[in-house]
């Protein structure tokens, strides 16, 4: 299997979700069927919803550093556990010659094509960052689905929320956001993707399809390390 390397830290709890559904993912025995992985848990990554609406310090050359570590020590499959920060893909994306990354956007709206052929109306969770510059609304859009938005008033709350979850505050996070997933509901979405790495800490159902980004993300790296060839963008 690929040597995998992880461009964590955005946020550090998200990383560590990550890194746990990715191990999962894997069918072992022992321990040598697991796959070799190096993280790089950089908090200090300027943050991106800053960066893309408030003019705060580029997080570029901070992730250019960390792809720049990890291939330096081998890693072949390269992985960025953050949707926001993809909005800065076009910036960073020659870094990875000779190697191979995983986008988890395209990766999710990929899985949900073609997993829930049938769904129509999907709402998207995410930073004010991934909503302003419409990461998932694009590719969903060119899918055929139809996107229903939070009022700029939910944006706020979801946004709040996935802060407090930055600073290991899981409770209040999560009524929260079980409120905003009822309205969503009642004005038909059929499906919420979780496009903030952040929120698939607090947010689970068994009744309700909720796509984790951060779950279908690990599957597709996963894939991609033991070179499947048949997986949900092929």
């Amino acid at each position: 299997m690929k040597i995998i390397g992880i461009i964590g830290g955005m946020g550090p709890f998200a990383t560590i979700d990550f890194e746990s559904k990715l191990l999962s993912k894997v069918h072992a025995e022992k321990d040598s069927d697991y796959p070799v992985m190096i993280t790089i848990n950089n908090s200090n990554i300027p943050d991106r919803t800053k960066a893309l609406l408030s003019g705060g310090k580029s997080p570029v050359e901070a992730i250019k550093k960390s792809i720049h570590l990890l291939k330096n020590t081998g890693a072949e499959v390269l992985v960025l556990p953050c949707n926001t920060a993809h909005a800065f893909y076009d910036d960073f994306k020659s870094e990875f010659d000779a190697v191979d990354f995983v986008h988890i956007i395209k990766e999710s709206v990929s899985y949900i094509k073609k997993h829930y052929p049938h769904m129509k109306k999907i709402t998207v969770f995410a930073t004010e960052g991934v909503m302003h510059t419409r990461l998932y609304h694009t590719l969903l859009e060119q899918e055929g689905f139809e996107v229903i938005d939070p009022s700029k008033e939910q944006q706020k709350i979801i946004m709040d929320a996935i802060y407090k979850i930055k600073a290991n505050n899981m409770t209040e996070p999560k009524s929260i956001l079980e409120e905003q997933t009822k309205i969503m509901i009642e004005q038909g979405a059929e499906g919420i993707i979780l496009g903030c790495t952040e929120l698939p800490l607090v947010m689970k159902s068994d009744t309700f399809p909720f796509f984790d980004a951060t779950d279908i993300l690990a599957e597709a790296v996963i894939a991609k390390a033991m070179e499947k060839i048949d997986f949900f963008s092929s």
